[in-house]
Protein backbone atom coordinates (compact mmCIF):
# COMPACT_ATOMS: atom_id res chain seq x y z
CA UNK A 1 0.00 0.00 0.00
CA UNK A 2 1.49 3.36 -1.05
CA UNK A 3 1.32 6.60 0.83
CA UNK A 4 0.28 9.33 -1.55
CA UNK A 5 0.26 13.08 -1.01
CA UNK A 6 -1.87 14.93 -3.52
CA UNK A 7 -1.89 11.88 -5.77
CA UNK A 8 1.84 11.62 -5.59
CA UNK A 9 3.89 9.11 -3.68
CA UNK A 10 4.66 11.17 -0.59
CA UNK A 11 7.74 9.29 0.47
CA UNK A 12 9.25 9.34 -3.01
CA UNK A 13 8.43 13.05 -3.40
CA UNK A 14 10.05 13.94 -0.06
CA UNK A 15 13.23 11.94 -0.78
CA UNK A 16 13.52 13.42 -4.24
CA UNK A 17 13.23 16.91 -2.80
CA UNK A 18 15.88 16.23 -0.18
CA UNK A 19 18.17 14.75 -2.80
CA UNK A 20 17.69 17.79 -4.99
CA UNK A 21 18.50 20.11 -2.10
CA UNK A 22 21.56 18.02 -1.27
CA UNK A 23 22.67 17.91 -4.89
CA UNK A 24 22.16 21.63 -5.27
CA UNK A 25 24.17 22.39 -2.12
CA UNK A 26 26.99 20.11 -3.18
CA UNK A 27 26.94 21.65 -6.65
CA UNK A 28 27.27 25.18 -5.26
CA UNK A 29 30.15 24.14 -2.99
CA UNK A 30 31.90 22.32 -5.84
CA UNK A 31 31.39 25.29 -8.14
CA UNK A 32 32.84 27.68 -5.57
CA UNK A 33 35.79 25.36 -4.92
CA UNK A 34 36.39 25.08 -8.64
CA UNK A 35 36.35 28.88 -9.02
CA UNK A 36 38.73 29.17 -6.08
CA UNK A 37 41.26 26.79 -7.61
CA UNK A 38 40.85 28.49 -10.99
CA UNK A 39 41.54 31.87 -9.36
CA UNK A 40 44.66 30.39 -7.73
CA UNK A 41 45.81 29.07 -11.11
CA UNK A 42 45.35 32.46 -12.75
CA UNK A 43 47.05 34.20 -9.82
CA UNK A 44 50.05 31.87 -10.02
CA UNK A 45 50.35 32.52 -13.76
CA UNK A 46 50.18 36.31 -13.24
CA UNK A 47 52.75 36.23 -10.42
CA UNK A 48 55.09 34.05 -12.50
CA UNK A 49 54.71 36.43 -15.46
CA UNK A 50 55.51 39.44 -13.25
CA UNK A 51 58.58 37.70 -11.81
CA UNK A 52 59.82 36.85 -15.30
CA UNK A 53 59.17 40.37 -16.58
CA UNK A 54 60.73 42.26 -13.67
CA UNK A 55 63.47 39.69 -12.96
CA UNK A 56 62.73 40.19 -9.26
CA UNK A 57 61.22 37.97 -6.53
CA UNK A 58 57.54 38.40 -5.69
CA UNK A 59 57.14 39.99 -2.26
CA UNK A 60 53.47 41.04 -2.13
CA UNK A 61 51.10 39.13 0.22
CA UNK A 62 53.50 36.17 0.03
CA UNK A 63 57.15 35.76 -0.98
CA UNK A 64 58.41 33.72 -3.90
CA UNK A 65 61.55 33.80 -6.01
CA UNK A 66 60.93 30.77 -8.24
CA UNK A 67 58.64 31.40 -11.24
CA UNK A 68 58.87 27.74 -12.26
CA UNK A 69 57.32 26.69 -8.94
CA UNK A 70 54.56 29.23 -9.41
CA UNK A 71 53.78 27.86 -12.87
CA UNK A 72 53.72 24.28 -11.56
CA UNK A 73 51.50 25.36 -8.68
CA UNK A 74 49.15 27.07 -11.13
CA UNK A 75 48.99 23.90 -13.25
CA UNK A 76 48.08 21.84 -10.17
CA UNK A 77 45.39 24.36 -9.18
CA UNK A 78 43.91 24.24 -12.70
CA UNK A 79 43.85 20.42 -12.54
CA UNK A 80 42.00 20.52 -9.20
CA UNK A 81 39.49 22.98 -10.64
CA UNK A 82 38.83 20.69 -13.58
CA UNK A 83 38.66 17.61 -11.36
CA UNK A 84 36.02 19.11 -9.06
CA UNK A 85 33.71 20.24 -11.84
CA UNK A 86 34.07 17.44 -14.36
CA UNK A 87 36.67 14.87 -13.45
CA UNK A 88 34.85 13.62 -10.38
CA UNK A 89 32.10 12.25 -12.65
CA UNK A 90 34.50 10.74 -15.21
CA UNK A 91 34.20 7.07 -15.96
CA UNK A 92 37.27 4.96 -16.68
CA UNK A 93 37.02 5.53 -20.44
CA UNK A 94 36.77 9.28 -19.97
CA UNK A 95 39.78 9.29 -17.61
CA UNK A 96 41.81 7.46 -20.25
CA UNK A 97 40.75 10.00 -22.85
CA UNK A 98 41.64 12.90 -20.53
CA UNK A 99 45.02 11.36 -19.67
CA UNK A 100 45.72 10.96 -23.39
CA UNK A 101 44.99 14.64 -23.99
CA UNK A 102 47.30 15.65 -21.14
CA UNK A 103 50.08 13.42 -22.48
CA UNK A 104 49.66 14.85 -25.98
CA UNK A 105 49.77 18.39 -24.62
CA UNK A 106 52.91 17.60 -22.57
CA UNK A 107 54.65 16.07 -25.60
CA UNK A 108 53.70 19.09 -27.74
CA UNK A 109 55.04 21.52 -25.13
CA UNK A 110 58.28 19.55 -24.74
CA UNK A 111 58.76 19.37 -28.51
CA UNK A 112 58.17 23.12 -28.81
CA UNK A 113 60.66 23.85 -26.02
CA UNK A 114 63.33 21.60 -27.58
CA UNK A 115 62.77 23.16 -31.00
CA UNK A 116 63.01 26.67 -29.50
CA UNK A 117 66.20 25.74 -27.60
CA UNK A 118 67.82 24.44 -30.80
CA UNK A 119 66.73 27.53 -32.71
CA UNK A 120 68.04 29.87 -29.99
CA UNK A 121 71.42 28.12 -29.94
CA UNK A 122 71.69 28.33 -33.73
CA UNK A 123 70.78 32.03 -33.62
CA UNK A 124 73.35 32.77 -30.90
CA UNK A 125 76.04 30.89 -32.81
CA UNK A 126 75.25 32.99 -35.87
CA UNK A 127 75.32 36.21 -33.85
CA UNK A 128 78.66 35.23 -32.29
CA UNK A 129 80.27 35.06 -35.71
CA UNK A 130 78.81 38.43 -36.71
CA UNK A 131 79.62 41.94 -35.53
CA UNK A 132 78.83 42.31 -31.82
CA UNK A 133 79.09 46.09 -31.53
CA UNK A 134 75.36 46.80 -31.57
CA UNK A 135 74.62 44.04 -29.07
CA UNK A 136 77.23 45.30 -26.63
CA UNK A 137 75.97 48.84 -27.02
CA UNK A 138 72.50 47.57 -26.18
CA UNK A 139 73.76 45.71 -23.11
CA UNK A 140 75.77 48.75 -21.99
CA UNK A 141 72.69 50.98 -22.34
CA UNK A 142 70.71 48.57 -20.17
CA UNK A 143 73.52 48.31 -17.63
CA UNK A 144 73.90 44.57 -18.23
CA UNK A 145 77.42 44.31 -19.62
CA UNK A 146 78.82 40.76 -19.50
CA UNK A 147 81.16 40.08 -16.63
CA UNK A 148 84.87 39.44 -17.10
CA UNK A 149 85.86 36.11 -15.57
CA UNK A 150 88.79 36.05 -13.19
CA UNK A 151 90.08 37.06 -9.79
CA UNK A 152 92.66 39.75 -10.62
CA UNK A 153 91.83 43.16 -9.07
CA UNK A 154 91.97 44.72 -12.55
CA UNK A 155 88.59 43.26 -13.46
CA UNK A 156 87.03 45.70 -10.96
CA UNK A 157 87.76 48.65 -13.24
CA UNK A 158 87.36 47.26 -16.77
CA UNK A 159 84.50 46.06 -18.92
CA UNK A 160 84.15 44.39 -22.33
CA UNK A 161 84.66 46.84 -25.15
CA UNK A 162 82.03 47.40 -27.80
CA UNK A 163 84.90 47.14 -30.29
CA UNK A 164 86.00 43.59 -30.97
CA UNK A 165 89.74 44.20 -31.41
CA UNK A 166 89.96 46.44 -28.35
CA UNK A 167 88.58 43.55 -26.25
CA UNK A 168 88.16 45.53 -23.01
CA UNK A 169 88.47 49.07 -21.72
CA UNK A 170 88.15 51.12 -18.55
CA UNK A 171 84.72 51.54 -17.02
CA UNK A 172 83.38 55.11 -17.31
CA UNK A 173 82.58 57.36 -14.34
CA UNK A 174 84.72 55.53 -11.78
CA UNK A 175 85.50 57.24 -8.48
CA UNK A 176 87.11 54.60 -6.28
CA UNK A 177 90.20 53.64 -4.32
CA UNK A 178 92.07 51.08 -6.39
CA UNK A 179 94.96 49.39 -4.60
CA UNK A 180 94.87 52.18 -1.97
CA UNK A 181 95.27 54.76 -4.75
CA UNK A 182 92.63 57.16 -6.03
CA UNK A 183 91.20 56.36 -9.44
CA UNK A 184 88.68 58.39 -11.41
CA UNK A 185 87.52 58.12 -14.99
CA UNK A 186 85.38 60.47 -17.04
CA UNK A 187 82.27 59.57 -19.01
CA UNK A 188 84.40 58.33 -21.93
CA UNK A 189 86.30 55.84 -19.77
CA UNK A 190 89.51 57.93 -19.71
CA UNK A 191 91.54 58.26 -16.52
CA UNK A 192 91.00 61.95 -16.03
CA UNK A 193 89.02 64.41 -13.95
CA UNK A 194 88.22 66.34 -17.13
CA UNK A 195 85.77 65.79 -19.93
CA UNK A 196 87.41 66.29 -23.32
CA UNK A 197 84.90 67.55 -25.90
CA UNK A 198 85.39 66.20 -29.38
CA UNK A 199 85.26 69.74 -30.78
CA UNK A 200 88.54 71.53 -30.13
CA UNK A 201 89.04 75.01 -28.80
CA UNK A 202 90.95 77.41 -31.04
CA UNK A 203 94.75 77.49 -30.79
CA UNK A 204 94.96 74.05 -29.17
CA UNK A 205 97.45 71.22 -29.57
CA UNK A 206 96.08 67.82 -28.68
CA UNK A 207 98.31 64.97 -27.60
CA UNK A 208 96.76 61.50 -27.30
CA UNK A 209 98.58 58.80 -25.35
CA UNK A 210 98.06 55.10 -25.98
CA UNK A 211 99.67 52.52 -23.74
CA UNK A 212 99.20 50.05 -20.93
CA UNK A 213 99.68 50.10 -17.16
CA UNK A 214 102.91 52.16 -17.36
CA UNK A 215 101.26 55.15 -19.02
CA UNK A 216 98.03 54.52 -17.08
CA UNK A 217 99.90 55.03 -13.81
CA UNK A 218 99.60 51.68 -12.07
CA UNK A 219 99.82 51.95 -8.28
CA UNK A 220 99.86 55.76 -8.39
CA UNK A 221 97.22 58.27 -7.40
CA UNK A 222 95.05 60.21 -9.78
CA UNK A 223 96.81 62.85 -11.89
CA UNK A 224 100.28 61.50 -11.11
CA UNK A 225 101.06 59.58 -14.33
CA UNK A 226 103.44 61.17 -16.80
CA UNK A 227 100.69 62.08 -19.27
CA UNK A 228 98.88 64.11 -16.57
CA UNK A 229 102.18 65.76 -15.61
CA UNK A 230 102.91 66.43 -19.27
CA UNK A 231 99.75 68.52 -19.66
CA UNK A 232 100.69 70.66 -16.66
CA UNK A 233 104.27 71.19 -17.84
CA UNK A 234 103.31 72.02 -21.41
CA UNK A 235 100.72 74.58 -20.34
CA UNK A 236 103.39 76.27 -18.17
CA UNK A 237 105.54 76.95 -21.24
CA UNK A 238 103.71 80.20 -21.91
CA UNK A 239 103.75 79.81 -25.70
CA UNK A 240 100.16 80.97 -26.14
CA UNK A 241 98.84 77.48 -26.94
CA UNK A 242 96.46 75.32 -24.91
CA UNK A 243 97.70 71.74 -24.60
CA UNK A 244 95.30 68.82 -24.05
CA UNK A 245 96.81 65.44 -23.18
CA UNK A 246 94.28 62.63 -23.45
CA UNK A 247 95.47 59.43 -21.79
CA UNK A 248 93.81 56.38 -23.39
CA UNK A 249 96.14 53.88 -21.68
CA UNK A 250 94.54 50.76 -20.18
CA UNK A 251 96.42 48.21 -18.02
CA UNK A 252 97.22 44.93 -19.74
CA UNK A 253 97.02 46.20 -23.33
CA UNK A 254 99.45 45.12 -26.01
CA UNK A 255 100.37 47.25 -29.01
CA UNK A 256 97.57 45.94 -31.21
CA UNK A 257 94.95 46.93 -28.64
CA UNK A 258 96.55 50.34 -28.19
CA UNK A 259 96.36 51.03 -31.92
CA UNK A 260 92.77 49.82 -32.05
CA UNK A 261 91.89 52.04 -29.09
CA UNK A 262 93.34 54.98 -30.99
CA UNK A 263 91.36 54.03 -34.08
CA UNK A 264 88.00 53.66 -32.35
CA UNK A 265 88.23 56.29 -29.62
CA UNK A 266 91.30 58.50 -30.02
CA UNK A 267 90.88 59.68 -33.62
CA UNK A 268 87.64 61.40 -32.70
CA UNK A 269 89.71 63.95 -30.73
CA UNK A 270 91.72 64.90 -33.85
CA UNK A 271 95.18 64.49 -32.27
CA UNK A 272 98.21 66.46 -33.42
CA UNK A 273 100.62 64.10 -31.65
CA UNK A 274 100.23 60.47 -30.59
CA UNK A 275 102.55 59.08 -27.91
CA UNK A 276 102.89 55.32 -27.57
CA UNK A 277 103.92 54.32 -24.05
CA UNK A 278 106.15 51.32 -24.70
CA UNK A 279 106.67 48.38 -22.34
CA UNK A 280 108.46 45.16 -23.25
CA UNK A 281 105.39 43.12 -22.30
CA UNK A 282 103.60 44.70 -25.27
CA UNK A 283 104.88 41.72 -27.25
CA UNK A 284 102.68 39.47 -25.09
CA UNK A 285 99.01 38.61 -25.34
CA UNK A 286 96.73 41.06 -23.50
CA UNK A 287 95.73 40.69 -19.89
CA UNK A 288 92.13 39.78 -20.80
CA UNK A 289 91.27 37.65 -23.79
CA UNK A 290 88.11 36.67 -25.60
CA UNK A 291 87.12 33.04 -25.66
CA UNK A 292 84.32 32.06 -27.99
CA UNK A 293 81.19 30.66 -26.40
CA UNK A 294 80.27 27.02 -26.97
CA UNK A 295 76.60 26.92 -27.91
CA UNK A 296 76.55 23.13 -28.09
CA UNK A 297 77.39 22.67 -24.42
CA UNK A 298 75.14 20.41 -22.34
CA UNK A 299 75.50 22.01 -18.94
CA UNK A 300 73.12 24.92 -19.55
CA UNK A 301 69.69 25.45 -21.11
CA UNK A 302 69.90 28.76 -22.97
CA UNK A 303 66.11 29.09 -23.23
CA UNK A 304 65.76 28.66 -19.46
CA UNK A 305 68.36 31.35 -18.77
CA UNK A 306 66.76 33.69 -21.30
CA UNK A 307 63.31 33.24 -19.75
CA UNK A 308 64.11 33.12 -16.03
CA UNK A 309 67.65 34.51 -15.53
CA UNK A 310 67.95 37.26 -18.12
CA UNK A 311 70.39 39.29 -16.03
CA UNK A 312 72.88 36.44 -16.58
CA UNK A 313 72.01 35.88 -20.22
CA UNK A 314 74.77 38.20 -21.46
CA UNK A 315 77.28 35.98 -19.65
CA UNK A 316 76.43 33.00 -21.85
CA UNK A 317 75.19 34.69 -25.03
CA UNK A 318 78.34 36.67 -25.87
CA UNK A 319 82.00 35.85 -26.25
CA UNK A 320 83.46 35.51 -22.78
CA UNK A 321 86.41 37.50 -21.48
CA UNK A 322 88.85 35.89 -19.06
CA UNK A 323 91.92 37.21 -17.30
CA UNK A 324 95.25 35.44 -17.87
CA UNK A 325 94.90 33.38 -14.69
CA UNK A 326 91.50 32.01 -15.71
CA UNK A 327 91.84 31.84 -19.48
CA UNK A 328 92.14 28.40 -21.07
CA UNK A 329 95.47 28.48 -22.84
CA UNK A 330 95.43 27.97 -26.59
CA UNK A 331 91.77 28.93 -26.99
CA UNK A 332 92.27 32.65 -27.56
CA UNK A 333 90.45 34.12 -30.55
CA UNK A 334 92.52 34.29 -33.75
CA UNK A 335 92.55 38.10 -33.89
CA UNK A 336 94.06 38.18 -30.37
CA UNK A 337 96.70 35.59 -31.20
CA UNK A 338 97.69 37.57 -34.30
CA UNK A 339 98.43 40.66 -32.18
CA UNK A 340 101.19 39.00 -30.14
CA UNK A 341 104.89 38.58 -30.80
CA UNK A 342 107.25 40.73 -32.84
CA UNK A 343 105.20 40.28 -36.01
CA UNK A 344 102.01 41.38 -34.26
CA UNK A 345 103.74 44.50 -32.87
CA UNK A 346 105.30 45.38 -36.23
CA UNK A 347 101.97 44.97 -38.01
CA UNK A 348 100.33 47.23 -35.42
CA UNK A 349 103.09 49.82 -35.78
CA UNK A 350 102.67 49.83 -39.56
CA UNK A 351 98.94 50.38 -39.12
CA UNK A 352 99.74 53.24 -36.75
CA UNK A 353 102.16 54.81 -39.25
CA UNK A 354 99.55 54.59 -42.00
CA UNK A 355 96.95 56.10 -39.70
CA UNK A 356 99.24 58.99 -38.85
CA UNK A 357 99.90 59.75 -42.49
CA UNK A 358 96.20 59.81 -43.27
CA UNK A 359 95.08 61.71 -40.17
CA UNK A 360 98.05 64.09 -40.18
CA UNK A 361 99.42 63.48 -36.70
CA UNK A 362 102.97 62.92 -35.44
CA UNK A 363 103.98 59.72 -33.63
CA UNK A 364 106.51 59.19 -30.83
CA UNK A 365 107.29 55.81 -29.23
CA UNK A 366 108.33 56.50 -25.63
CA UNK A 367 109.69 54.17 -22.96
CA UNK A 368 112.41 51.67 -22.02
CA UNK A 369 113.10 50.00 -25.36
CA UNK A 370 115.09 46.87 -26.16
CA UNK A 371 116.66 45.93 -29.49
CA UNK A 372 113.55 44.23 -30.99
CA UNK A 373 111.30 47.28 -30.70
CA UNK A 374 114.09 49.66 -31.73
CA UNK A 375 114.55 47.52 -34.84
CA UNK A 376 110.81 47.62 -35.56
CA UNK A 377 110.71 51.42 -35.24
CA UNK A 378 113.64 51.64 -37.63
CA UNK A 379 112.02 49.39 -40.22
CA UNK A 380 108.63 51.10 -39.98
CA UNK A 381 110.08 54.61 -39.83
CA UNK A 382 108.75 55.83 -36.47
CA UNK A 383 110.35 58.38 -34.14
CA UNK A 384 111.18 57.04 -30.71
CA UNK A 385 112.63 58.11 -27.37
CA UNK A 386 114.42 55.23 -25.67
CA UNK A 387 114.55 56.07 -21.98
CA UNK A 388 117.14 53.33 -21.43
CA UNK A 389 119.55 55.36 -23.57
CA UNK A 390 118.47 58.88 -22.65
CA UNK A 391 118.27 58.34 -18.87
CA UNK A 392 121.43 56.66 -17.56
CA UNK A 393 121.16 54.02 -14.85
CA UNK A 394 121.96 55.39 -11.42
CA UNK A 395 121.04 58.98 -12.25
CA UNK A 396 117.91 58.72 -10.10
CA UNK A 397 117.11 56.63 -7.01
CA UNK A 398 116.25 53.02 -7.76
CA UNK A 399 112.88 53.50 -6.04
CA UNK A 400 111.80 55.75 -8.92
CA UNK A 401 111.60 52.68 -11.19
CA UNK A 402 112.39 54.83 -14.21
CA UNK A 403 113.00 51.87 -16.51
CA UNK A 404 110.50 49.55 -14.86
CA UNK A 405 107.07 48.82 -16.31
CA UNK A 406 105.45 50.61 -13.33
CA UNK A 407 107.33 53.79 -12.37
CA UNK A 408 106.70 55.37 -8.98
CA UNK A 409 105.12 58.81 -8.64
CA UNK A 410 108.60 60.36 -8.70
CA UNK A 411 109.46 58.24 -11.72
CA UNK A 412 106.41 59.56 -13.58
CA UNK A 413 107.45 63.11 -12.72
CA UNK A 414 110.92 62.59 -14.16
CA UNK A 415 109.57 60.84 -17.27
CA UNK A 416 107.22 63.74 -17.97
CA UNK A 417 110.13 66.16 -17.91
CA UNK A 418 112.07 64.06 -20.41
CA UNK A 419 108.96 63.73 -22.55
CA UNK A 420 108.61 67.53 -22.72
CA UNK A 421 112.24 67.73 -23.86
CA UNK A 422 111.66 65.04 -26.49
CA UNK A 423 108.64 66.91 -27.90
CA UNK A 424 110.53 70.21 -27.91
CA UNK A 425 113.45 68.64 -29.78
CA UNK A 426 111.05 67.19 -32.34
CA UNK A 427 109.75 70.65 -33.24
CA UNK A 428 106.13 69.54 -32.87
CA UNK A 429 105.25 72.08 -30.16
CA UNK A 430 104.49 75.76 -30.58
CA UNK A 431 107.48 78.06 -30.45
CA UNK A 432 107.82 80.27 -27.39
Amino acid sequence: METVCGGIDDGRYCMTFRDKIKDWSCGVVAYLLSLGFLAIAIGCAVVAAMMIYTEKPWAHVFYSEHPIRMLLGGACAWFMSHLIVRGINYRAVEWKRFAGKLALAAVSVMFSLVLTEVGLRAFLAYRQSSNSIERLKEYRTKGKMPRIRGSNPLIRIIEPSIYKNVVYELQPNLNIMFGHKSLRTNSAGIRSDREYPVSRQPNTIRIVGIGDSGMFGWNTDQNVNYMANLEVLLNKRGDGVLYDTINLAVPGYNTRQEVEMLRHKGLAYKPDIVIVGWCENDFDLPFCMAQEQNFFRRDVLFLYVWMFQRKHFADIALNQLYDQDTFEKGKEAEFIRAGGGEKGVEDAMRDLKYMGENEKFQILIFGPMGKPIVGICGRVGLDFFNTCEKIPDGKYPESYNIHFVHPSADGHRILSEYLVKALEDSGWLARK
